[in-house]
């Protein structure tokens, strides 16, 4: 089977978005086109450096999105062990007790659905799920203000 070239999509909106870059940083397109022709190698690391920054950024973000999943879920556990949240609690627990759902869904699509039902009852859980964060903070970093 032979190997076909590797086809480069055209995107009229990224193409402008480009062009006006290049025009508001003119030396931009001299420093890339100068490392491209100079030291294409270079050129290429340069490239892939972007990507390595972009996936780090990416972990960092679904990190953040963990940590913070995880107060919450800390947080909504505490309001339905509350007496007055034992009617929520007892509905979740009735309506994913059969669930042939994974345990990661399910406890997913509870607690989604435990957040919900908390907010229609009024309770707003982001001054306590900030409190958390903030906690989990100060443990990792005990001695440290965060």
């Amino acid at each position: 089977m032979a190997e076909q070239s590797q086809q480069f999509a055209k995107n009229e909106q990224v193409d402008q978005m480009i062009d006006q870059y290049i025009k508001d940083n003119p030396k931009s397109l001299d420093y890339y086109t100068k490392a491209v022709k100079e030291n294409p190698d270079r050129a290429i690391r340069m490239l892939i450096l972007k990507d390595v920054k972009l996936e780090e950024v990416e972990q960092q973000r679904l990190k953040s999105r963990e940590r913070y999943n995880k107060a919450a879920d800390a947080v909504i556990e505490e309001f339905l062990s509350k007496k007055e949240n034992r009617e929520v609690k007892q509905a979740l627990d009735k309506r994913y007790e059969n669930s042939k759902l994974s345990p990661e869904v399910k406890q997913k699509n509870y607690m989604r659905d435990a957040k919900l039902a908390l907010e229609i009852k009024g309770i707003d859980l982001a001054p306590k799920i900030t409190a958390e964060l903030t906690a989990q903070k100060q443990a990792q970093n005990p001695g440290r203000k965060v």
